[in-house]
């Protein structure tokens, strides 16, 4: 983010940088707008993404598989760096609680579906789904940064199913 100007946006997007500010002001409302894409799009498949994680059968292996399918996506990676990036190094409290507010809304939006399906039966699990979603998504943040830092990922690989146990049946 720090190191992106609005001509590089504008050249990359092969626009006029007039047109960049046309639709933008700042910089930061550009990323602010593609956050919220992002966010708006992650939270269109939340529905079927959560009843498939939690009702699919083994939910140790579906979690462990979905970690190591995450991690393994460089726009994963990306958006995380990026998000944490932006977060640490802006100024404007502004700026950072609009985008704090979209993480939240889908955080929001994950937590609902979770409720939902603990109320319906579907699923056992008794911790409150806020803290799930917050907590799977610190730890995904947390190992796709070590993954993409390392040089050999096989003791992150090695650690997966660890991990996914630890998070569908406790310490």
């Amino acid at each position: 983010y720090a190191g992106a100007s609005m001509d590089d946006v504008a050249a990359t997007a092969e626009l006029t940088k007039g047109a960049v500010y046309w639709h933008f002001p700042s910089k930061e409302d550009l990323f602010i707008s593609c956050v919220d894409s992002a966010m708006q799009f992650e939270m269109s498949s939340v529905p079927q993404v959560v009843e498939q994680i939690f009702t699919g059968g083994d939910l140790e292996q579906t979690m462990a598989d979905l970690m190591r399918t995450s991690i393994q996506k460089p726009e994963f990676f990306l958006f995380a760096r990026l998000l944490a990036e932006f977060l640490l190094n802006i100024d404007d409290e502004e700026v950072r609680s609009r985008i704090v507010k979209v993480r939240d809304e889908s955080y929001a939006v994950w937590a609902d579906q979770i409720g939902k399906l603990q109320k319906s039966g579907k699923i056992q699990l008794t911790a409150d789904p806020d803290a799930i979603v917050r907590t799977f998504n610190l730890l995904m943040r947390g190992i796709g940064l070590e993954w993409h830092g390392a040089k050999d990922t096989s003791d992150l690989e090695a650690l997966i199913p660890h991990l996914a146990k630890i998070l569908t049946k406790g310490m």
